[in-house]
């Protein structure tokens, strides 16, 4: 089980870095310009066989409504690869958005892990971070993924923090041996999260987590894992946040 125990995670300073009376439609125009069109923007239009073409690794798309989170995601490779490579192969800062394989390469059965980096220009998952900041989430309750040529909305339940010796881990203790197993995991995510979500979640469902780095002022944790409960959905169903 993952060991987030201690008073310090549970009593965590602020993850974000954003004021609280941002306008997140303005940071994303700020950032990608005319490309996001209102509150309602739909799925981006996605051709699988191009993807696989750029990249082979290619396995999906995370997607956050009016966010700058909008990405491919490949599978990690294990070579720390996707840390300083984009989608394209380039040497990048920014890396790309990775699926841990350790758990199969694919949505498990019990709990699915995502990686990414927390970018201050708002890029990559720098908004998995500002989840724990509740207006935020209250204007971004769900993330969305393609996967398997299927829908998904990830609904954010829980958020923990971690050491990066814990936070590296985190797939290799999610093999749960029993449906009791991964019911007492959820409730130790609940019982550490830092996010106050009203979100049910059975032992019956399905989560994805999404991992990125942290930087408090108060140096009682380096990274930062959101859960979401996936359910599937038709792609129409993917509109704006507060629908």
């Amino acid at each position: 089980m993952i060991s987030t125990t201690s008073e310090e995670h549970k009593a965590a300073p602020a993850l974000a870095t954003s004021d609280h009376r941002y306008d997140p439609r303005e940071i994303y125009r700020s950032i990608f310009g005319e490309k996001m069109r209102g509150r309602g923007q739909k799925w981006p239009h996605i051709d699988v066989a191009e993807m696989r073409a750029v990249n082979p690794d290619f396995v999906g798309w995370i997607y956050m409504p009016v966010s700058p989170l909008n990405y491919p995601v490949v599978k990690d490779r294990r070579d720390n690869y996707y840390l300083t490579h984009n989608f394209s192969g380039e040497p990048s800062i920014h890396g790309a958005i990775s699926l841990d394989v350790r758990l199969g390469g694919r949505l498990s059965a019990y709990s699915t892990f995502f990686y990414g980096h927390h970018m201050k220009d708002w890029s990559m998952f720098q908004s998995i971070v500002e989840l724990a900041n509740p207006p935020f989430l209250k204007e971004h309750p769900s993330i969305y993924l393609l996967m398997e040529g299927r829908y998904f909305e990830a609904r954010i339940f829980a958020g923990v923090c971690y050491w990066s010796r814990e936070a590296k881990n985190l797939a290799e203790r999610a093999r749960f041996r029993s449906r009791g197993d991964y019911a007492g995991w959820l409730s130790e995510i609940r019982a550490n999260s830092v996010i106050d979500a009203d979100v049910p979640v059975t032992p019956e469902d399905r989560v994805a987590g999404f991992c990125t780095c942290a930087y408090p002022a108060e140096k009682t944790f380096d990274q930062f894992a959101a859960y979401g409960v996936l359910r599937e959905i038709e792609p129409t169903a993917c509109f704006g946040p507060g629908r």
